[in-house]
C-alpha cells in the first residue's frame, strides 16, 4: 500500500485515462442537450487554452492571487490557502507552482497521500524540480514508505548537482539521504504488505 495508489503506474494507463477523457469531453460537445457556453469551454479546452485564458484573467492577475495564497499558508491560513491554490489549479491547470504550494499545505496538515499525489502532479509539469522530490521523499517518510523516500530524495540531490533548486536543496537533499541509513529501505514493500 502506497500513498500514490490509485494514480496511473505507466505510460499506458495514463495514456488511457487521456483517450477517455478526451472522448467524454467529445462526446459531450456533440450531445444536442449541451449548454452552448459549456460547448465553447470544452472546445477551447480541447485546443489547449486553459480557463484563464478564455476567461481573460491576466497573468499578473494569477500572480497576484498566488502570492496572496502564499501569504495565506505562511500566516496559517489554511482553509483560505487550499481555496485558492484549488481555485488556481482548476483555472490554470499547467502550472506546477500550485499543485506544490497545495501539496505543501496539505503536508503542513499531515495528509500525506493527498500531498503526495499533488506533487507528482507538479513533477508531471517540471519533472526536474529538486525541491518536489524533497517534499514528496518527506511525505514517503512520513507514511514509511522507506524505499519510495529514499530514491525522491536520490532524485533532488542528482537535479540540485545540475543547479536546480534552492541553495540549501542540496544539502538538504544530502542530509535527508544520511538519515534513510536508519531505515530498512530494503524490507518496505513487505511491511507495506503487512499494514493490508
Amino acid at each position: 500500500m502506497s500513498i500514490l495508489d490509485g494514480m496511473a503506474k505507466s505510460k499506458e494507463e495514463m495514456e488511457s485515462s487521456v483517450e477517455i477523457f478526451q472522448e467524454t469531453l467529445k462526446a459531450i460537445e456533440l450531445s444536442p442537450e449541451v449548454d452552448p457556453v459549456l460547448k465553447k469551454l470544452l472546445g477551447g479546452l480541447q485546443s489547449g487554452n486553459t480557463v484563464a485564458e478564455m476567461a481573460g484573467i491576466t497573468r499578473e492577475e494569477m500572480e497576484a492571487l498566488f502570492n496572496h495564497g502564499c501569504e495565506c499558508m505562511l500566516s496559517s491560513q489554511l482553509e483560505e490557502a487550499t481555496a485558492i491554490m484549488t481555485k488556481l489549479c482548476l483555472i490554470d491547470s499547467i502550472d506546477p507552482r500550485y499543485y506544490y504550494v497545495l501539496g505543501g499545505i496539505h503536508q503542513l496538515q499531515g495528509k500525506y497521500e493527498i500531498a503526495g499525489k499533488l506533487y507528482v502532479y507538479a513533477l508531471a509539469f517540471d519533472a526536474t524540480n529538486p525541491d518536489t522530490y524533497l517534499r514528496l521523499g518527506e511525505c514517503f517518510l512520513a507514511a514509511g514508505e522507506y524505499q519510495n523516500a529514499l530514491a525522491s530524495f536520490e532524485g533532488a540531490r542528482i537535479f540540485a548537482l545540475e543547479g536546480k533548486g534552492s541553495k540549501e536543496t542540496l544539502t538538504t537533499a544530502e542530509k535527508m539521504i544520511s538519515l534513510m541509513d536508519q531505515y530498512d529501505t530494503s524490507g518496505q514493500q513487505e511491511a507495506s504488505d503487512n499494514k493490508q
